[in-house]
């Protein structure tokens, strides 16, 4: 695929009129003056120290415009503050666009200007315009070398001379800033004993002011203060930290500590040695209330930790850094800290890089937006598109219907489940690394913990490989997702702790879901090996195709680029808007279930259906914005046939009745050899047994103790952790004696073996989705041993 190394910015300024980047313009000859909408002197929004005194933030836009509704005489005109171009005035917001526009033009002539005159090859230059430092060299007095300096993005383009040199300089400035650099701290008091010397913490000596005890070989970087608040159970002052070894066998490592480290030697060797190959601390614990004043006397910016990946307050929070609707946001922006209480998977499994640019071609992502629902059966793909694009919103979702739901992808082996549920993955910024069901339970848990916007995957659904006990807490877990509710820890693990599982889920496997309490909660599609579209696959991870008698290989499309533009684009609306969406999505969900007759789908259900469609409409969207072929996007009749694939699969009719499910589970445990043929039966035992009546003819029966299979059918279900919830055996009868459709009669005598139930098996056959007759008389068409003789059946059958 072709890559647009010179991404416009050019094409559209879009102003959020909602964030508070808007002031009031108050202009005395050259002094200007800007002011919030409660007349307050404002600041830069990007030019503020968080945690140096009081700051005062910019309004909204329609805060601004009603304030000078109300005080025209006080505004001379409004302002913008852009992150990049400062503050930008005008009369209105369409002329604060323009001036934009007009700078970003200005700019991007003076880029085309550089990139024509600027004698490097063809790689640097590239390089440096990806990097933001084009007219910084073109300008200045600068190297390539100086620039890489600080800018790492262009390291891989030095020679090893170059690189040995860059990283030379790098430590001298490193060791320049660090030697008790006063701009480093904010109110450093004197008595501090202990000084920073080349990247190392040392005590003078007394009798000789140019020699050092050395008692580390590292510093510690302030990165932040982070607020306690909102953990339980923390008291402590907590530190974002970045431990610089001055080895070059350890690389910088960013920890949170807490401040009681401090006050013992070994508490602090174990946070902070720890960390590193080389760390070592030679100092005692008179030295620790001194690097304690060092580290929480650094200017840092005050920030919140939060616990799990995931939306908070309209930002993403990765393991990476935060991202708003603009990409990464600056570390001395951000107003979070990822800090697990218990780290998940995917810390390791998100696969965006904060030192990488969040740009990306438009091309790219029109390509996979394209294909990628066309790799299969649109009806079975849509599904899952509809849910992981709804997902990036679970958390809004939960705030408005109080649950959010699962999915489950069922599939013979072969069928492309695994393969299309990685692609989505890599496609939101993940590696394609599914969890597995052999993972420890502690391990699911935090998986379940670790994100709320996310979604998890588990491959190999397959529960009878494993323990009833596993497999019933793994369900309870699955179910506990729903709500975000608290799942404790095993009894194993002695302990009371609890983890509130807020992850989206998504589960592959030969076996889907069962159980109505599973089902109700799921998004169930099915994959086929038939349903696949190999051409569009191609098209989408690489391969050959062939087109107006040629054939020829094409590269598959980069899936970090729409990784990138699927968090812009879910980044860019507000609240408000989501809410609206997802009206608009149930609203049209009811219109579709009244016109194809599905009103006995329950709320649970619908909720599922709306997630698609809201979803769906995601994607759909996504596409428009990059210039995606209308034509190769789905439309209303794709989203009506995924509506109805899945509501077909949904509402009263559509599940089996108790009784319906436990004459199923009872042709089953007969094959499965937990009820025994009549002339298996031993006498004085407890055992379930049957008997076929007519076997082969239209009349035949089968006939079995009801007490007894209820017994073996709990077994059995059990023992393949099969989670159903079965009814007492009185209440089957109940249902029996009510049943017309293929219970002949629910005491029918039987020699040798009594009263029995009797069912027709033809009957329950056409009746029963799951029933088969040869599951209990695999050699139907013959007359055998197991047939009752004419004389034996009772005059009332």
């Amino acid at each position: 695929m072709s890559t647009n190394t010179n991404i416009s910015n050019v094409k559209k300024v879009s102003l959020n009129k909602q964030q508070e980047r808007w002031v009031i313009v108050q202009q005395d000859g050259d002094e200007v003056t800007t002011l919030n909408a409660d007349a307050q002197e404002a600041d830069n929004p990007f030019g503020i120290s968080v945690g140096l005194g009081e700051t005062v933030y910019p309004s909204t836009y329609d805060e601004i415009i009603k304030y000078r509704g109300a005080n025209p005489e006080a505004v001379d005109e409004i302002g913008y503050y852009h992150k990049e171009h400062g503050l930008i005035t005008g009369a209105d917001a369409d002329e604060i666009e323009e001036k934009i526009r007009s700078r970003i033009e200005e700019k991007e002539a003076q880029k085309q200007e550089a990139r024509e005159n600027i004698e490097l090859p063809e790689d640097r230059i590239s390089a440096l315009d990806q990097t933001n430092n084009l007219l910084r060299f073109y300008e200045g007095d600068e190297s390539f070398v100086d620039i890489a300096v600080d800018e790492s993005g262009l390291r891989s383009f030095l020679d090893e001379e170059e690189l040995n040199e860059v990283q030379r300089r790098e430590k001298e400035e490193e060791y320049n800033r660090y030697n008790r650099d006063e701009d480093l701290y904010s109110g450093l008091p004197q008595e501090v004993e202990i000084v920073r010397v080349d990247g190392k913490y040392a005590r003078e000596k007394e009798d000789d002011e140019e020699d050092y005890d050395f008692i580390t070989n590292f510093v510690i970087n302030t990165k932040a203060y982070l607020s306690t608040s909102k953990r339980s159970g923390d008291d402590d002052q907590l530190y974002e930290i970045e431990i610089v070894p001055t080895s070059p066998q350890d690389n910088p490592t960013r920890v949170v500590i807490s401040a009681d480290i401090f006050n013992e030697p070994r508490n602090f060797k174990d946070a902070i040695c720890s960390k590193g190959r080389t760390l070592v601390f030679r100092g005692s614990s008179h030295d620790l209330p001194h690097l304690k004043e060092l580290v929480g006397n650094q200017i840092a910016p005050e920030k919140e930790i939060k616990d799990i990946v995931g939306l908070h307050d309209g930002m993403m929070l990765t393991p990476e850094g935060v991202i708003d609707g603009d990409g990464w946001v600056p570390e001395d922006e951000s107003e979070y800290v990822l800090e697990p209480e218990q780290e998940g998977n995917i810390i390791d499994d998100w696969d965006l890089d904060y030192d990488e640019e969040f740009e990306y071609d438009e091309e790219e992502v029109a390509q996979f937006i394209e294909n990628y629902w066309q790799t299969r059966d649109p009806e079975r793909i849509l599904p899952l598109i509809g849910y992981v694009y709804a997902s990036a919103f679970a958390p809004q979702v939960r705030e408005i219907e109080g649950e959010w739901m699962n999915i489950s992808i069922s599939g013979d082996s072969g069928s492309g489940k695994s393969s299309t549920v990685e692609a989505i993955q890599k496609a939101i910024g993940l590696t394609e690394s599914p969890n597995s069901l052999d993972d420890t339970l502690a391990s699911m848990r935090n998986n379940l913990a670790a994100t709320n916007n996310v979604p998890v995957w588990y491959d190999e659904y397959i529960p009878t490989r494993y323990g009833s006990y596993k497999m019933n807490q793994v369900k309870q877990y699955f179910k506990k997702t729903a709500k975000a509710e608290k799942a404790s820890k095993s009894s194993e693990e002695h302990s009371n702790k609890q983890q509130r599982l807020k992850a989206p889920l998504i589960i592959t496997g030969e076996q889907y879901l069962t159980g109505n309490a599973d089902t109700r909660r799921a998004i169930q599609s099915q994959f086929t090996y038939a349903g696949r579209n190999e051409d569009r696959w191609d098209r989408l991870v690489g391969g050959y195709i062939r087109e107006n008698g040629e054939t020829e290989y094409i590269e598959g499309v980069d899936f970090t680029h729409h990784a990138k533009a699927f968090w812009k684009f879910i980044l860019s609306f507000d609240a408000e808007e989501v809410q609206s969406m997802w009206r608009d999505a149930k609203t049209r969900a009811f219109d579709l279930r009244e016109e194809y007759g599905y009103e006995d789908i329950q709320d649970l259900e619908l909720n599922s259906l709306v997630s698609v469609l809201f979803g769906i409409e995601l994607y759909r969207k996504l596409g428009e914005e990059v210039g995606a072929d209308p034509e190769e996007l789905p439309n209303e009749s794709h989203e009506e046939s995924t509506f109805r694939y899945l509501a077909s699969q949904m509402g009263s009719s559509n599940r089996k009745s108790d009784l319906d499910r436990f004459i199923e589970y009872v042709a089953e445990a007969i094959q499965m050899g937990y009820i025994k043929k009549s002339d298996e039966l031993v006498d004085g035992s407890d055992e379930g047994i049957y008997k076929i009546v007519n076997k082969g003819d239209p009349d035949e029966h089968l006939r079995f103790k009801r007490k007894q299979a209820h017994s073996k059918v709990s077994k059995f279900l059990k023992e393949h952790d099969i989670d159903i919830d079965l009814l007492d055996h009185q209440s089957y009868k109940d249902r029996m004696e009510d049943n017309d459709d293929y219970v002949h009669s629910s005491s029918q005598n039987t020699p040798p073996i009594g009263r029995c139930v009797s069912i027709n098996t033809h009957d329950a056959e056409e009746h029963i989705e799951g029933f088969e007759r040869n599951q209990i008389v695999p050699d139907a068409a013959t007359n055998e041993e197991d047939e009752i003789s004419e004389e034996d059946i009772p005059d009332d059958i």
